[in-house]
This record gives structure tokens, C-alpha cells and sequence, in this order.
């Protein structure tokens, strides 16, 4: 039988099913996102706009991992109450539970690096299912890791299971998929698109087994995440399908949608570069002054993304390290202009060269 969490458990490895994901965790997140991101757009795989998802049905989001932990900040916009099967790594410091909170997942690294045992925190697959029994919603990454390649890495068995035990005690609940596509992964100002599937008819167990159900199911989902995922054969054919997509982009167009077409020619054809965004002197000085206001929390952003060991995790060090700077910054900011009345109008002009920051990201580098 399953063990519970012990007396001895930390409270932040302790989960209580039914409650959505916090009100500051949801905050955090939309204010990184924004800050860092220069639009964040949802999309049908037909190139239809989506509005995020409100929940009223809970909902089992299963989505691709491209960059990092700051996807989930991403998916949360678009499932925005909803609690993620978080690795413990992301929830053993008090600073970095300011950003991450969820189901405590201990992989087999946790165990070797911070000493966590899988009693700890309680089976995830359990907790996950008693969340969507009582009506919550959950964001799960299948393939378990974010490592950079050219296609999705190994999708787990554990989103089938929990499909199969909610399908088996007659649940009502749906599955939706989604794709992340960032036009510039690593740099701010980059535009994110969400590929976003409607719910997805699961297969019934008929006369199979649960195992060969839950196998049926497995694929099932492993199919529906291919279709809205990066999904390229190698490193070659990732590079040409990104900078085709970037070029054939036109205004209100879907990146990700020409990305997915883009998989499915023979891409034989010449590629004509696209126009670099234009930058007028004016949006140079904005963004100088920008830069100017925030250099601190630039220099700690800069600094902490020098330690991250890929480039799936560089974007979240950067933010996480500018994060933490800006907590001391932004009141000292606040103070120099009760002092200095004049300092408002810097500020104003920073905000306007923060607004041009899609210009300055550059194309796709995937």
C-alpha cells in the first residue's frame, strides 16, 4: 500500500488535493511571463485564436517542454488555477518556492543530489488523481525533462496512468494537449506561441486488459503531443524549420502553426531571409534607458544564467536571479523618487523602451 507523508515531512512537500494553485503563485508567474516575454498567444492547429481555459471542467493539460522550469509560468496562462507535478528541486528553498509551488515529484536525481525519498512526498499519480476528483485541474510534462533537441524527449507512462484510474472510476474530466514555440528561446522580448488541441478523444478499454489499455492510452497521448510539439528529425532540420517559419511569419499570422507546416514540407526550397525589426534612434535610446534603470537586476539576471547548465535552463536562472535582485532594486527605486520627483519621468521612458523589447530579441534560434 501507498505511504502517506510522515510526520516528519516538510509542509512544502505536503499537497492537499483541491486546492488550486495560489493567488501570488499565479501572480508571480503572469508577471514574469509578461515582463520577460513580448506576447504570449494561444492557437488552434488550425491557426485559430484560443482563450485561455477557465476550468469548469478539470482539466488534465499535458504539455511539451521546450525551456526549462519558466514553461511552466508559460502554461500557466493558460490554465491559470491549475497545480503542476513539480520537481522537488524547484520547491527546496524558500526563495524558490516564492515561484514554484504544486505535486512534489522526487526523481531518482533528487534523491541523489538533495537526499529526498519518495515517501517523503507521497505518490504524485495518486495525488494528481484525487486533485481532478475534486474538481481540480492539472498541468503535467510528459516527457518528464527539458533537455534542447530537435523532437520531444521520451514521453513517461505517468499521465497515462492517471488518465486510465480517472477513466476507470468514471471521472468526469478532459485531456488537452499543447506545443510551446519561442521565436527566440533565450532572449527577452522573445513572442510565445501555445499550440492548443481541443479535448481528445480517449480510447475506451473494451476487451483489453488495463495494461494494454492503459498502453493504448499511452499512445494516444504520445500522438496527440507529436502534433502540436517541435517535432523535427534532427538538429539540421529544427534549424531550417524555425528560420522557414520566422520568414514565411506574416502580422497576426501563427509562428507556431507555420512552424508545424513548415515540418511538413520537403523544405527543398531556397531561404529568403526576413527583414530585421526596425529600430529607430528613438527605440535605441528607449531601450539604453531601459537597461540604464534596471542595470542591477540585468547584471544579477546576466551573472545567475552563466551558471545554467543548458540552454533549456538559461532563461529560468536569468529570471530567477533578476527576480531576486529586483526584490531589493524596485524599492530603492520607489524611495529615489519620493526623493527625486524628476526620476518618475527615467521611469516613463524605461517603461517605453520595455515595451519595444520584441524588436531587440531577434529571430528564432532554435
Amino acid at each position: 500500500m501507498e505511504q502517506g507523508p510522515s510526520s516528519q515531512t516538510p509542509g512544502y512537500l505536503r499537497f492537499t488535493p483541491g486546492r488550486p494553485l495560489s493567488l501570488w503563485h499565479r501572480y508571480v508567474a503572469r508577471l514574469l511571463v509578461h515582463f520577460y516575454y513580448s506576447s504570449l498567444k494561444f492557437f488552434t492547429p488550425n491557426g485559430l485564436r484560443v482563450a485561455p481555459l477557465n476550468g469548469e471542467i478539470p482539466t488534465l493539460l499535458l504539455a511539451s517542454h521546450r525551456n526549462g522550469a519558466t514553461d511552466g509560468w508559460v502554461f500557466n496562462q493558460l490554465l491559470p488555477g491549475a497545480q503542476f507535478l513539480t520537481a522537488v528541486q524547484l520547491l527546496r528553498s524558500r526563495f524558490l518556492r516564492l515561484m514554484f509551488a504544486g505535486i512534489p515529484v522526487v526523481r531518482d536525481k533528487d534523491r541523489q543530489r538533495y537526499g529526498y525519498s519518495r515517501a517523503q512526498a507521497g505518490n504524485p499519480i495518486l495525488h494528481a488523481i484525487a486533485h481532478v476528483k475534486q474538481s481540480g485541474s492539472v498541468i503535467v510534462f510528459p516527457e518528464g525533462t527539458s533537455e534542447w533537441g530537435p523532437g520531444p524527449q521520451p514521453y513517461q507512462p505517468g499521465a497515462a496512468k492517471i488518465v486510465r484510474r480517472l477513466m476507470q472510476d468514471r471521472c468526469r474530466f478532459q485531456v488537452v494537449v499543447a506545443g510551446c514555440f519561442y521565436q527566440a528561446p533565450d532572449r527577452l522580448g522573445s513572442a510565445v506561441e501555445l499550440l492548443v488541441s481541443e479535448p481528445l478523444v480517449l480510447p475506451e478499454q473494451g476487451d483489453a486488459s488495463a495494461a494494454e489499455w492503459e498502453q493504448n492510452i499511452h499512445q494516444c497521448l504520445s500522438h496527440a503531443l507529436d502534433r502540436v510539439s517541435v517535432n523535427c528529425r534532427d538538429e539540421q532540420m529544427l534549424a531550417r524549420v524555425a528560420e522557414q517559419a520566422w520568414n514565411s511569419r506574416r502580422a497576426g499570422d501563427s509562428y507556431a502553426q507555420a512552424f508545424k507546416q513548415a515540418e511538413q514540407q520537403t523544405l527543398s526550397e531556397p531561404v529568403v531571409a526576413a527583414p530585421l525589426a526596425t529600430r529607430s534612434i528613438s527605440d535605441q535610446l528607449l531601450w539604453r534607458l531601459f537597461i540604464l534603470t534596471l542595470l542591477p537586476v540585468w547584471f544579477a539576471g546576466w551573472w545567475v544564467g552563466r551558471k545554467a547548465d543548458g540552454r533549456n535552463t538559461t532563461t529560468f536562472f536569468r529570471l530567477a536571479g533578476g527576480f531576486a535582485m529586483a526584490l531589493l532594486w524596485l524599492p530603492c527605486l520607489l524611495i529615489a523618487a519620493i526623493f527625486y520627483p524628476w526620476l518618475l519621468l527615467l521611469y516613463g521612458a524605461a517603461v517605453l523602451g520595455w515595451r519595444r523589447r520584441g524588436k531587440f530579441a531577434g529571430a528564432n534560434l532554435e
